[in-house]
């Protein structure tokens, strides 16, 4: 099922999302289109697990892949700054990014949510 386009705030960033729909048909999560203004963040991102990073001015985000039957996702950020979209190579079957600790180290949960014991912090260096 996929839901119009609607408007996100987050940290008073407004953030367009587009094409939202569940991607592994267990009531969540949902990926979709993430526009800054008219630039497009990323196609498949989790609409429900964006932070900001002030300090950097980075939205951090988790994008969806698929390629065949294989899926995963990956922690990526976007800089506001420069309007460039960086990913980070390491790959997860399930990940929920939680909150910012430090500068360099981000709180996160291999869930797609915080309720789980499986968590550790991810360093950004």
């Amino acid at each position: 099922m996929m839901k119009d386009s609607w408007i996100k705030s987050i940290s008073g960033i407004d953030l367009k999302i587009t094409n939202a729909g569940e991607i592994l048909r267990m009531a969540g999560p949902w990926a979709g289109d993430v526009y800054v203004g008219s630039n497009l963040i990323s196609k498949d991102c989790l609409v429900d697990n964006i932070i900001y990073q002030e300090e950097r001015n980075l939205l951090f985000f988790v994008k969806h892949h698929q390629v065949n039957l294989y899926q995963y996702f990956t922690i990526n950020f976007f800089d506001l700054s420069t309007e460039i979209n960086y990913e980070f190579t390491r790959e997860f079957e399930m990940i929920y990014l939680k909150e910012f600790v430090s500068k360099n180290q981000l709180h996160v949960y291999l869930s797609f949510n915080d309720q789980s014991v499986n968590n550790w912090y991810f360093d950004l260096d």
